[in-house]
Formats: C-alpha cells, structure tokens, sequence
C-alpha cells in the first residue's frame, strides 16, 4: 500500500514486552476492535508494551495528538505480516496481509470470496477499489468500526484490516 505525503522520519523507543505481557500470535483473531490484545484506540506506549520490541511506529506528519500526528508501524513477526496506521498517538487500522492470522470467523488472507460471504453473510458491502473502479472489496460496519477485506482477480482475499472510522478509510496513510 502506497504511502503519500511527509515521510519524517522519527525513532520511537519501544520496551520489550514486560514479564506476562500478551503479543500477536498466530492464535490472534482479527475484529472490529483490533487483533489480539492490540487495540484499536490503543496508545502507541500501550501498544509497545503489549507487542515489546517487535513494533517500530514511524511518524508519518503531525507533531502531537492535537496536530493529530499519523504513523505507520510493523508488528514482529514479521513473517505475520501485521502493522498499524495511527493517528494522534493511537492505534486506529490493523492491517493484516499475510495468511497468518484469522478473523473471529476464521477468515484468513488466501481463502475464497464463497468462505468469506459464508462467513459475514449479508453484514458484506461490496465497494469499488479507489484506484480500479472495477475491482471491489468488502466491507463488514460496526458503528463507527469496519473490517475491510480486499480481493484479488482471482476471487480470494488478499488482505484485511480492522478499524476505526475514518481511518480505516483512509486511502494512502493519512490523507
């Protein structure tokens, strides 16, 4: 996913997890509320103390929560293939682009468009791609949250995210 605007970049002290502190794992599921014990509205410090070093936020614009200040940020391991995009400082979109972890409803990256309505039903709205019209991907709205499932020409999911409005609609980062 393409990433437009000022990228400055910026280090970001992360702790290792402490003692008992829960991580992403292959058994995290993905909701509207996050994955696994990453939250959506999360705190980039709770967020650090939850995955431990394995999270490198970068700041993508803004100076603080006021200036509503955006980063991007993988999730160890990497091999996942989980990051975040944030706004003022929280956790607002859940990104998930690997077959790795499964929704509530054991929905994964790689599984067919059929195993997805079986499991969302009705709850999916098909939406045009913004950058190919004629491509669509599916979307399940919970208030103010979304899951957001992308679907390649082959008729599988290629991607999901979880999150909050309107991030989550957000088209390149934090524009």
């Amino acid at each position: 996913m393409a990433l437009i605007g000022c990228l400055l970049m910026v280090s970001a002290l992360t702790g290792a997890a402490p003692a008992g502190a829960a991580s992403v794992t292959l058994g995290s599921r993905l909701s509207t509320g996050g994955l696994g014990p990453l939250k959506i509205g999360m705190s980039v410090s709770a967020a650090g103390d939850v995955v431990g070093s394995g999270f490198d936020p970068t700041q993508l614009s803004g100076e603080s929560p006021a200036d509503n200040a955006c980063f991007w940020g993988g999730i160890s391991p990497k091999r996942y293939g989980v990051s975040v995009l944030g706004t003022g400082f929280r956790i607002a979109v859940v990104f998930v682009s690997k077959r790795s972890v499964a929704t509530t409803r054991d929905i994964r990256v790689g599984d067919s468009v059929a195993k997805l309505f079986r499991a969302y039903g009705s709850g999916l709205h098909a939406k045009p791609n913004f950058y190919s019209p004629s491509e669509i991907h599916y979307e399940l709205a919970v208030g103010n949250r979304k899951l957001l499932f992308y679907v390649s020409r082959a008729g599988k999911v290629s991607g999901m995210q979880a999150g909050r409005k309107p991030e989550i609609d957000y088209v390149e980062g934090c524009a």
